[in-house]
């Protein structure tokens, strides 16, 4: 038993000494300027070829009369949008209150009809009972931004910095008076 076990190993190790010889060694493959040429060859033909078909494209458009180019934009823009419209006037036709409800996070997954009398109820303004009052504010309303506030401590920094500014400026004349009194003259010279 131990001499086949010896003998399979032996076969093993030859096995793997061989088949690691077989490999080539995993070196950094060489610089192909050819391949890399012909990349380069061929990103600057497809550069090319878009060039020259913007630059006939718009050579067209331009050679329309205005009211003919009003005509391409909105063609354009029917073109890119009538996909998206088309699938939002399927989905109002199938008139289900689901993917509207869904959206609103309510996470209904079931078909809600709107029918004729429930589309009534949803856009019916209600009537107010007697003798109530509205108050006018929306304690649901979204929050603004404080700009009013922001701008006025901006306004109150910026004055801030200018009086400093003006008391460094001031505050730096005085020290350029000798102990004389004499203002020195602008060579440097006391007059």
């Amino acid at each position: 038993v131990e001499n086949f076990a010896a003998a399979r190993e032996k076969k093993a190790d030859e096995t793997l000494a061989g088949s690691a010889s077989a490999v080539p060694a995993a070196g950094k493959p060489a610089f192909d300027v050819a391949k890399f040429a012909g990349i380069f060859a061929a990103i600057g033909l497809a550069l090319g070829a878009i060039g020259a078909a913007l630059s006939v494209a718009l050579t067209g458009f331009l050679s329309l009369a205005p009211w003919q180019m009003a005509l391409v934009v909105v063609g354009v823009v029917a073109l890119i949008s009538a996909p998206s419209m088309l699938l939002a006037a399927m989905k109002l036709r199938r008139r289900s209150l689901g993917p509207i409800l869904e959206a609103g996070g309510w996470a209904i997954n079931g078909n809600v009809k709107i029918g004729i009398p429930l589309a009534k109820a949803f856009t019916d303004m209600p009537k107010k009972p007697a003798g109530s009052r509205t108050s006018g504010i929306d304690p649901y309303q979204e929050k603004s931004f404080p700009a009013g506030k922001v701008i006025a401590a901006a306004v109150v920094v910026v004055a801030l910095l200018a009086v400093a500014a003006l008391c460094s400026f001031c505050s730096g004349g005085e020290e350029s008076v000798s102990a004389s009194g004499d203002v020195p003259a602008a060579d440097g010279n006391a007059a």
